[in-house]
């Protein structure tokens, strides 16, 4: 992003993850003044009028699985969006699969801390293909991620049963 010059509003509703984020590219002095940190909702950029069809693209990354209404958020971002603006979502699968590895296997494995992750919270890709498209969203393309945990890389997959990533544009 920073290669093309945008301008970027890194949301959080955690301090610790944008003082991390901050620290991040606060040695970067390519970025300018074209990155700023919020420490916000969605509902809460809405709440300031200029952030109305703001947006060009919005990136909710590892984010959903641990939101209760996926719906209020998906609305949110339609709001924030222009016209034609892009959604890009990666997440967990609901399914049996994402529970063992994902829950289970991780949280042995210490690579994500106990009760980080509720599999009650996961969507399958279908059904936020069916959330999107209720919310005139046109969804572009899906695709699996894997994860390896030794070389610590993520990788696009043909699979989706665990990982995946979801590009959708705003219709209207």
């Amino acid at each position: 992003w920073y290669q093309r010059r945008a301008h970027v509003t890194a949301v959080d509703l955690s301090t610790k993850s944008l003082k991390v984020a901050e620290a991040h590219f606060e040695a970067d002095s390519s970025v300018g003044n074209r990155l700023h940190f919020q420490l916000a909702s969605s509902n809460d950029l809405l709440l300031e009028e200029r952030y109305q069809s703001y947006f060009g693209a919005i990136i909710i990354s590892e984010v959903l699985e641990h939101i209760p209404n996926k719906v209020h958020v998906i609305k949110d971002c339609h709001n924030l969006l222009k016209k034609k603006g892009l959604l890009f979502i990666t997440t967990l699968n609901k399914n049996l699969m994402s529970n063992l590895l994902a829950i289970y296997l991780a949280e042995s494995l210490h690579i994500v801390e106990p009760g980080t992750h509720d599999i009650d919270l996961f969507i399958a890709p279908e059904d936020l293909t069916n959330i999107l498209l209720d919310h005139s969203f046109g969804v572009l393309h899906s695709r699996g991620l894997c994860y390896n945990p030794l070389s610590d890389v993520w990788k696009w997959s043909h699979c989706d049963a665990i990982n995946y990533a979801l590009l959708a544009e705003k219709l209207q």
